[in-house]
């Protein structure tokens, strides 16, 4: 049968009206049934097309519209692509759905309200990536591809859209490859490409890279890549893990003792990590003496009264308390490194820290740690020593005052009234108050030790210095002629 001329069809039915049209159609259907069926199917299938069309541009426009997202309405839109299944247009949505949950994280203070609603989205999307029609390995690393993008740790609260445990090794070596070439692409993408920040994706990536190779059994394919990433992203704890985990401990403490020095300005909270882990292997080893050398070197490291307590129970293993303490004491007083001393009776522990310009080394604080140090010891003289070269400090001076109550009562005195001439110098009603408190300590004291005149002459001179102040004089009439039988504890100064 000849074909028919379309250009002279086209021109004949151009000139038919929609009604002509319609009637021409269902006239050709009634005599040719194929026709009418095939012209039936062919009509229903461009509706559903049509309608598809018009619930992708509703959805999609919902998105468009929002400068400032309103997430209940990404989220109508999302369901609307999701109920017509258009499982690739969501997917390739997550993108800027991150980017927008990011930028309002950035702007608000308060993300308790925003980030329900993000994971809200996301969980459609995640619901499509499983409906999808794609391989196991290619829904993955899409997976993997926005954990790198989500800088807020957004999808941390979704459970994974993927089953890896379904992943075989061939899949799995697709995902590794995958990913290094991402790290190619990223080194190609500057000339000094930083690791730290939520812009940078480096160290993302060499987890997913190491985490395919691992379920593949590569373990020292997992080695080689942690080292040569160590000078971009200082990647230590991480390779000493996996060494440690995997029977490798000398290799981890080689690395551990190298990354201590590289990390200690830098990153200190990584390095004493790391010194940790040596430590644990000196503990480990029964080798008290080097645990207590390690001690010693977090006490110079940040000087307080815990850390000198935890130098004294390790080093008293040792037998060499004595010397150690009297160098610590020293390099606080004189800032004289303990390791100087010929004395010096523990080993190196092989971590180089130095001291010269520690900022620690600081007088006061260190001489204030003195006293703390030395009262803990019973060595009152001493404290008073350190206390006296040092800015005055009240909760100090009663701390003393309460350790000498027992064993040196004259220092205790003495420090008393210090304070509360402190307290009466400051020329306020409150002060005057704490002032008549600490007088009654002392005015126990004093009794308790038939030191009765010396109160008396401690209240006449108050009186002599500060007869003016009309508020203390009735606070001392008080005092002395109501005593009271009070103990050297507590207190109300906060000053």
């Amino acid at each position: 049968m000849r074909k028919p001329d379309m250009t002279a069809l086209e021109k004949l039915l151009g000139r038919r009206s929609k009604a002509d049209l319609t009637a021409l159609l269902l006239d050709l259907a009634a005599e040719d049934p194929v026709l009418g069926i095939h012209l039936q199917r062919r009509l229903q299938r461009e509706a559903r097309a049509s309608l598809r069309r018009q619930q992708l541009e509703k959805a999609q426009g919902q998105l468009l519209r929002i400068t400032t997202p309103d997430f209940a309405s990404i989220q109508r839109g999302f369901s609307a692509l999701l109920e017509c299944g258009a499982h690739d247009r969501l997917l390739d949505l997550a993108p800027q759905l991150l980017s927008l949950g990011a930028d309002q994280i950035a702007r608000q203070p308060d993300t308790s309200a925003v980030v329900p609603e993000i994971t809200a989205c996301a969980q459609l999307v995640f619901v499509a990536l499983e409906r999808i029609d794609w391989r196991l390995v290619d829904k993955l690393i899409w997976y993997w591809e926005c954990l790198l993008q989500d800088h807020y740790s957004l999808l941390e609260s979704l459970p994974a859209p993927v089953n890896e445990s379904f992943l075989p090794p061939r899949d799995w070596r697709e995902a590794a490859e995958y990913f290094q070439i991402r790290l190619g692409e990223l080194l190609q993408s500057a000339d000094e490409p930083a690791y730290r920040g939520p812009e940078c994706q480096r160290g993302e990536l060499v987890e997913q890279i190491t985490d395919a190779l691992m379920a593949m059994g590569e373990v020292d394919a997992v080695t080689e890549v942690l080292i040569s990433e160590l000078p971009h992203t200082q990647c230590y704890l991480e390779l000493i893990d996996h060494l440690a985990d995997h029977g490798h401990e000398r290799e981890a403490e080689t690395w551990a003792r190298q990354g201590f020095g590289m990390m200690i300005e830098s990153e200190p909270d990584v390095a004493w990590a790391l010194e940790r882990y040596l430590v644990s292997l000196a503990r480990r080893s029964m080798d008290a003496r080097l645990v207590a050398a390690f001690r010693v070197q977090e006490f110079l490291a940040d000087p307080s009264l815990q850390s000198y307590r935890v130098v004294r129970a390790a080093t008293r293993v040792t037998g060499c308390w004595e010397v150690v303490q009297a160098c610590l004491l020293n390099w606080l007083e004189f800032a004289e490194s303990p390791y100087q001393a010929t004395d010096w009776p523990l080993p190196a522990t092989g971590l180089y820290l130095g001291l010269d310009h520690h900022p620690i080394m600081e007088r006061e604080r260190n001489l204030q740690l003195l006293v703390e140090i030395t009262l803990e010891e019973g060595e009152i003289d001493y404290a008073v020593l350190c206390f006296e070269r040092m800015h005055w400090q009240r909760n100090l001076a009663l701390r003393i005052a309460q350790e000498a109550v027992e064993t040196q009562p004259e220092v205790s005195r003495e420090f008393l009234e210090r304070i509360i001439e402190s307290l009466i110098n400051e020329v306020r009603v409150k002060s005057y108050l704490l002032a008549q408190d600490y007088l009654r300590r002392l005015q126990a004291l004093c009794f308790r030790h038939h030191w009765q005149a010396k109160f008396a002459d401690f209240v006449n001179h108050l009186r002599q210095a500060h007869g003016a102040k009309q508020r203390l004089m009735k606070i001392l009439d008080e005092v002395e002629t109501s005593p009271q039988e009070l103990k050297l504890v507590g207190g109300r100064d906060t000053g």
